[in-house]
C-alpha cells in the first residue's frame, strides 16, 4: 500500500479529519505522521523518534511493538468466528477469560460485561447501580473524569462536563484535593474534614436516592493523585452505613499502572464494582469491562440489564485481551513496573532541585505528573483556567522528541510499563531541556 506524502496527509487532514477533544485546526497545524512505533517509541513519516511518556492516551502499557502471541491470538481467532453477538452466543475465549480475570480480580469480584470504551463501562454501571438500588443519584468528584458520552460526561468532575447540559441526578462533591483551599494542616485533618463535608452532603441529597459513589482509585487526567491514607476506607464506610453502591473507575489505573493489579489495591476497600479498558488491551484493540461483585451480580440475575452493545464481548478483541492478561499476571511484571517507579522518583528528585518552578513531582507505580507553580492558586494553571504556556510547553516536548498530555498545570509521566531506566532517564532529560528552553 503505498505511503502517503505529508502534504497528502495534512489536505486530508484538513478537509475530512475530525478531532475529538480539542479545537481542530489547533491540532492539526501540531499533528504528527506516526510511520512505525518500535517500544516506547514512535517514529514520524521524517525519521524522527519519539519517546513515549504518556502511553498515548495511558493505554498503551505494553508499548508500540505488539508481542508475537497477541497477533497469533487475534489471527486464529479471526480465522475461526471472527464475531458473535454476546447476548445469545458465547466464545470460547470469553469463557476463559472471564474465568481468568476472577482469578485476577481480589475479593468478590467475578462477573464480568465486556463493552468496548471506558465511558460505555462507566454508563453500564451507572444503569446496574441504578437498577439494582431502585434509586437515581449518582455522586463523583469535582476532580474527575469518566467519559465523555452522555451520561458520563455528567460523571465527570472536571470542566469538560461543561460542554454538555448535564443530566439531572448527578451530584459532584470536593475530594481531599481541591486547587484553592487545603482541609487541613495534616493527612488527618484533610481525611476528617473531606469525609465529614461528604458525609453531610450525602444527609442533604438524601441516601434513599443516592444509588452509587464514582471514584478513579487515583485520580487520573485531573492530577494523578493517590488518596490520602484512610479517605477510600472512610468513603466504603459511608457507602456501607447509607446503601450506597462504591464503583472504582479503574480504566487507567488497571492492569498494572499503578504497580499493582488494580489501584483501589493501595487501600483497604472492597469496591461493589469496577470499570476498566485501556490497559485491559493495551490498546491494541478497543475493549472496556464492568466487574460485578458476587452480590450484584446476584440481583441482576433474574432483571434484564436495560443497556448493552453490539460488540459485547468481542471475541477477537478478547483473544487479545486474554494473552494480555498473561503478560500482566507475572509477577516479574508489576515487579518492574515498581522498580521503574524508584528510577522515576530519583530522577524526579534531581529535575526538582534544578528547577524551581516545579511544584511538585508524583508517582505511583508509572502512573504520575509533574506540576509547576504559577499565580494561580499557586499553580501554573488549573483546569477550570488554563494557563496557555502550559499547552505551549506540551508542543515543545514534542519538538523536541517526547509525546505526553498537559492538563492544568501537570504533565502527564505514564510512560508504557515496559520502560527501561535509560529510557526513563533519556525523556527526563528532554523535559529538562524543555522547561530550560521555555525560561521558566
Amino acid at each position: 500500500m503505498a505511503t502517503l506524502s505529508n502534504k497528502e496527509m495534512e489536505q486530508i487532514t484538513h478537509e475530512n479529519i475530525i478531532f475529538s477533544w480539542g479545537i481542530k485546526d489547533v491540532l492539526a497545524a501540531k499533528s504528527k505522521y506516526p510511520s512505525h512505533g518500535e517500544g516506547v517509541h514512535f517514529f514520524d513519516t521524517d525519521g524522527k523518534k519519539y519517546i513515549d511518556f504518556s502511553s498515548q492516551a495511558v493505554c498503551s502499557n505494553l508499548g508500540h511493538t505488539c508481542p508475537p502471541q497477541i497477533i497469533e491470538a487475534v489471527a486464529e481467532q479471526m480465522k475461526s468466528m471472527p464475531f458473535m453477538f454476546g447476548d445469545t452466543l458465547i466464545s470460547q475465549v470469553r469463557a476463559r477469560y472471564s474465568k481468568a480475570l476472577a482469578d485476577f480480580v481480589p475479593g468478590n469480584i467475578n462477573s464480568f460485561l465486556f463493552l468496548s470504551s471506558g465511558a460505555e463501562a462507566n454508563e453500564q454501571a451507572m444503569r446496574i447501580a441504578q437498577r439494582v438500588t431502585g434509586k437515581q443519584k449518582i455522586f463523583s468528584a469535582h476532580r474527575s473524569y469518566h467519559g465523555g458520552s452522555g451520561g458520563t460526561i455528567s460523571l465527570t468532575g472536571d470542566s469538560r462536563r461543561h460542554f454538555a447540559p448535564m443530566i439531572p441526578g448527578h451530584i459532584k462533591f470536593l475530594d481531599p484535593n481541591p486547587y484553592t483551599f487545603s482541609w487541613g494542616k495534616t493527612t488527618e485533618e484533610v481525611v476528617e474534614l473531606s469525609l465529614a463535608t461528604l458525609k453531610a452532603q450525602m444527609m442533604s441529597e438524601g441516601p434513599h436516592t443516592i444509588a452509587a459513589l464514582f471514584l478513579e482509585s487515583v485520580v487520573g487526567t485531573n492530577g494523578y493523585i493517590r488518596y490520602p491514607q484512610g479517605y477510600m476506607e472512610g468513603v466504603r464506610a459511608l457507602c456501607d452505613e447509607y446503601g450506597i453502591m462504591m464503583v472504582c473507575d479503574e480504566v487507567m489505573t488497571g492492569f498494572g499502572r499503578t504497580g499493582k493489579p488494580f489501584g483501589f489495591m493501595n487501600y483497604d476497600i472492597q469496591p461493589d464494582m469496577i470499570t476498566m479498558a485501556k490497559g485491559i488491551t493495551s490498546a491494541y484493540l478497543p475493549l472496556s469491562g464492568v466487574g460485578l461483585s458476587d452480590h450484584v451480580h446476584d440481583k441482576i440475575r433474574e432483571m434484564p440489564l436495560g443497556g448493552g452493545s453490539t460488540y459485547v464481548a468481542h471475541p477477537t478483541v478478547l483473544a487479545c485481551a486474554e494473552q494480555v492478561l498473561k503478560i500482566v499476571s507475572e509477577p516479574s511484571f508489576l515487579q518492574h513496573v515498581n522498580d521503574m517507579n524508584k528510577v522515576m522518583h530519583e530522577h524526579f528528585d534531581h529535575l526538582k532541585s534544578k528547577h524551581a518552578c516545579i511544584k511538585e513531582t508524583r508517582a505511583i507505580g508509572l502512573f504520575g505528573a509533574i506540576e509547576f507553580a504559577g499565580n494561580d492558586y499557586g499553580f501554573r494553571g488549573v483546569m477550570q483556567k488554563p494557563d496557555p504556556t502550559m499547552q505551549q510547553f506540551r508542543f515543545k516536548m514534542m519538538d523536541n522528541g517526547l509525546f505526553t498530555f498537559s492538563a492544568g498545570a501537570h504533565i502527564a509521566i505514564t510512560p508504557p510499563l515496559i520502560i527501561k531506566p535509560e529510557e526513563i532517564a533519556y525523556g527526563i532529560d528532554i523535559i529538562d531541556k524543555s522547561i530550560t528552553e521555555m525560561g521558566w
